[in-house]
């Protein structure tokens, strides 16, 4: 069911709402849409978290310079993410502030299921895409910033391993931040 037959089944049932029906049913959609975002950043969040710890566990390898690094690392993590996209969890319950839900009844609940689930599943799969182009563009964003290094040379470089591991905690940050402003 579309946004327009949800919101003219609810002014056409004002029993079933309390408040506006367009207010309200806008409030419903903010919510399904915040928390389908912040859930996406927190599950880069995790998977960032996952590499961490993968690198971790690997030896040193070679020298290489950090540049090198963020562009690899930064680059062959955002294709991983491509493959692991999350699907949305929950139901209308879940994805609805409490007292947003309160505001229908609960036929208007059931309408609603459907819908918003439909709603936090666009939200999510749109900022996934936008996980992806950040990750990918982050490896740059970190060298202009000049939280890598551009120097080169065996004595001048770090481990791979260890820029990696450095890498994936930023990344870990950067997606909880993320999820934080959403509002």
């Amino acid at each position: 069911m579309r946004r327009e037959e949800i919101l003219d089944w609810l002014r056409s049932h004002r029993e079933a709402v309390r408040g506006d029906p367009d207010e309200v049913l806008g409030r419903a959609e903010h919510d399904a849409r915040r928390h389908a975002a912040e859930q996406a950043w927190l599950h880069a969040k995790r998977i960032a978290e996952r590499e961490l710890a993968g690198w971790k566990q690997r030896s040193l390898g070679s020298h290489a310079a950090e540049n090198t690094v963020a562009l690899e690392f930064c680059h062959d993590l955002a294709r991983e993410l491509r493959q692991l996209e999350p699907q949305v969890d929950g139901d209308a319950e879940s994805l609805v502030e409490p007292a947003t839900l309160g505001a229908f009844a609960q036929e208007a609940r059931d309408l609603l299921r459907g819908w918003v689930r439909e709603v936090a599943g666009e939200e999510e799969h749109r900022v996934w895409e936008e996980v992806v182009r950040f990750t990918h563009a982050r490896g740059k964003s970190l060298i202009r910033e000049g939280a890598m290094s551009t120097a080169s040379g065996w004595e001048e470089t770090h481990w791979y391993t260890e820029t990696a591991v450095r890498l994936a905690a930023i990344l870990a940050h950067d997606y909880e931040e993320r999820a934080r402003s959403v509002s």
